[in-house]
Parts: structure tokens; C-alpha cells; sequence
């Protein structure tokens, strides 16, 4: 469901004629916001809380800090996380899923939007007078200008898929396997050259590759977690974005079944985007991180969990021990000699 702008304290029209930093300095949380999410909070972030509402929410896992979700309109929200500095701009996707398109940064009574375009494409209506753009808004991952790479080619190559998988057998593909759906070839979209597994040029693995980075980076993931999100990647689909299952629904860089995908972001419209598979799998990499966390494990658990889900077993801690690991030790040191 949509967020109302009812749920919001005064129209918009208010809010665009109101400095919504300025005023008294108030310690006190409005009724419903706890403290401990409230204390962080800088006096403008306060100001957007008391002109547009929030409520708190638990973390996906259950076990993570709580979210501020600050309604900004109807389909767009920011959130702020009890951890974090940065607010981040979320649209709602058609299945009801968050999308997170941009970061802000609440300043000077504006909400500062580093990725404008994507947010103002996504809300389909003019912004709120409040929305500003603002570079300085911008993650470090997400700063580099269009086609800027972020890695150095010898240091691509080195994380590149060279041979494709097996391909799935006609007798094998069933009806809700997205195996044989045309492959979008649009001007200027990386593609793969097959839903098979590694069968992607270079190019386009190297743009899945800067996706999962910039994703891994917006998260504040660190190199040893990034390593993981792309070893984790590599297994799944060789970094073909445009891969996909045969005797599943499975799908994209991270193989998520559909009903895996529509809980993290992924649905009929931009199940082939890049940004967003890269944006997905790295929730997901969190969300079973926490659990392995809350279970006292190791990292080699993260892949079983996303393999095999929370509670079965269907071989995936043998995978990780055997093939996700070791890679992910060889992406680390990549990633540690710089970009």
C-alpha cells in the first residue's frame, strides 16, 4: 500500500513555505518514534519528522536496528537508520516491494536528493518544494560520473567469468522458468548473450560487477563483505545479468526465485535491471549475514542461507566452503590493492 500524504502534519504547500530546520531545539520524541531513533537525529531531520510524519519499523530480519520511515507522499518515503548518517530515498514498487533509488540527507530545512531523475521518474509527479538535488547527497560508490569505471581493467578481467556454463536441455525448461524469455538488447543496456550461466561478454560482466560494487559501497559494506556479494554472484550467475534457470524461475545475478525477488525490490518490470539485482542481492547478503550472525556462524553461512534458504539444507554450506569462499578470498585482495 501506498503511503498516504494524510498521514503527514500540514499539506505540502505548507511544507514548501516552511524552513523546516528552524525553530526551538526539542529533545522530545513525537508520540510512536522511540528514543534511541529519535536522539540521532540532527534538528532538520527532526523538522521533516514533525512536518511529515514516520513511524518506526523493525529491520527485515527482525534482529537489525529499527527504521525511521518519514512519509514524504504518496509512493515515496525516506528512511533513516538508527546506524546511519545518510537517509535513504525509497519508491514503492507496483508489488508493493521498497525500491531504493537515491540517498538524502536532510539540511537546511530541504531534503538534499542525489539521484533527482531516478526519484523524480519513479514518483510519476512533480517532487515536493522540499526535495532538492544535491550531489553532495551522493554516496562515495555512486559519485563517479557516467561511464567513469571504477575499477582498472587488468583488475576486471581478473574477476571475469572466460566459460559459460551448461545449457539447460528443452525437456528440462518448465513453464514458469523465465529460460526462454527474450533477451532485452535495447541500445546501451549491457546484455548477455544467453540466459546460461558466464555467458556474458566482458563488458557486460564488468558493468554487473561495478553494479554489485557501487550497491555493496551505497551500503556501506566494506571489501571483505563486498568480496562475499560478489563471490556470491559469480556462483549464482557468472555475472550474466541476463541468466536464468531452466527447471526454476530463478533469475538474474543473484538467481532469486520470484517470490524471493518480489521481497526484495525484483519484479516483472526491472527484473533484468542491473542496478536493481545488484541492489537486491546485496539485501539479501545482509539480511543473511544478521541471521548467521544471530546464530553465532561463520561467513561461510551466508551463501548457505542464501542457497538454501533459512531452515533446508539442499547442499549449500558444500558450495560455499568449496567454490564461494575460496573466490571470495581471491576478490578481497583485488579489492584491497585499490581502484
Amino acid at each position: 500500500m501506498l503511503v498516504s500524504s494524510s498521514s503527514a502534519a500540514g499539506s505540502f504547500a505548507d511544507i514548501e513555505a516552511t524552513d523546516l530546520g528552524a525553530g526551538p531545539h526539542d529533545d522530545t520524541a513525537p508520540e510512536g518514534v522511540p528514543d534511541a531513533l529519535w536522539r540521532p537525529l540532527s534538528d532538520a531531520e527532526r523538522g521533516l519528522v514533525r512536518q511529515l510524519g514516520a513511524q518506526p519499523q523493525p529491520a527485515p530480519s527482525g534482529d537489525g536496528p529499527q527504521e525511521l520511515q518519514i512519509a514524504l507522499a504518496p509512493g515515496l518515503r525516506a528512511v533513516r537508520a538508527q546506524d546511519e548518517v545518510m537517509l535513504k530515498t525509497q519508491v514503492q514498487e507496483a508489488g508493493g516491494g521498497w525500491r531504493t533509488v537515491g540517498s538524502a540527507e536532510a539540511r537546511a530545512g530541504r531534503l538534499h536528493v542525489s539521484d533527482f531523475d531516478a526519484v523524480r521518474l519513479a514518483y510519476a509527479q512533480p517532487l515536493p518544494g522540499h526535495v532538492v538535488q544535491s550531489a553532495q547527497a551522493l554516496p562515495a560508490a555512486a559519485a563517479q560520473p557516467p561511464g567513469h569505471a571504477l575499477f582498472d581493467p587488468q583488475v576486471l578481467a581478473r574477476m571475469e567469468v572466460t566459460r559459460r556454463g551448461h545449457a539447460y536441455r528443452e525437456s528440462q525448461v518448465v513453464r514458469w522458468s523465465h529460460y526462454d524469455n527474450p533477451i532485452d538488447r535495447s541500445p546501451g543496456r549491457a546484455a548477455g548473450n544467453s540466459r546460461i550461466w558466464g555467458d556474458a561478454p566482458a563488458a557486460t560482466q564488468a558493468a554487473a560487477i561495478e553494479a554489485l560494487v557501487r550497491a555493496s559501497q551505497a551500503a556501506h559494506l566494506d571489501n571483505h563483505q563486498t568480496a562475499l556479494v560478489l563471490a556470491i554472484a559469480r556462483t549464482e550467475s557468472g555475472f550474466n545479468p541476463d541468466a536464468a534457470a531452466g527447471t526454476t524461475s530463478a533469475s538474474g545475478l543473484g538467481q532469486f526465485v520470484d517470490r524471493t525477488g518480489a521481497a526484495y525490490g525484483l519484479g516483472n518490470a526491472n527484473r533484468w535491471s542491473v542496478d536493481a539485482q545488484a541492489t537486491a542481492l546485496v539485501r539479501h547478503f545482509l539480511d543473511n549475514q544478521r541471521l548467521a550472525q544471530s546464530r553465532h556462524q561463520g561467513d561461510e553461512f551466508i551463501y548457505k542461507y542464501h542457497h538454501d534458504g533459512p531452515s533446508a539444507d539442499y547442499g549449500g554450506l558444500a558450495i560455499s566452503t568449496r567454490e564461494v569462499m575460496p573466490r571470495a578470498a581471491v576478490y578481497e585482495a583485488l579489492l584491497n590493492q585499490g581502484h
